[in-house]
């Protein structure tokens, strides 16, 4: 990707754990984190602040977020589509 892409500066990776490749493979490589190249996880997956250097991550409220999806779902079941002409 950085043969393809030399200016780039950074990467927002959707799963900690691909962050975590992403520093491990930018670190075989010679790339300095954050230094040379800033790494964004989203999840909050624990363990990933213990990385070297620490990883930034965003945390969801995966929980929540169900909840709220079933919920409108069992709308959408019981009452129909709102969008719906």
């Amino acid at each position: 990707m950085l043969e393809k892409q030399p200016t780039l500066t950074g990467f927002l990776c959707l799963l900690d754990l691909r962050a975590q490749g992403v520093l491990s493979g930018l670190r075989h490589m010679g790339i300095s984190v954050p230094a040379d190249m800033s790494i964004i996880g989203i999840d909050d997956l624990h363990g990933s602040a213990s990385t070297c250097p620490p990883l930034t991550s965003v945390g969801l409220p995966v929980a929540k977020m169900g909840h709220q999806a079933a919920r409108a779902l069992e709308e959408w079941i019981e009452e129909g589509d709102p969008h719906a002409p």
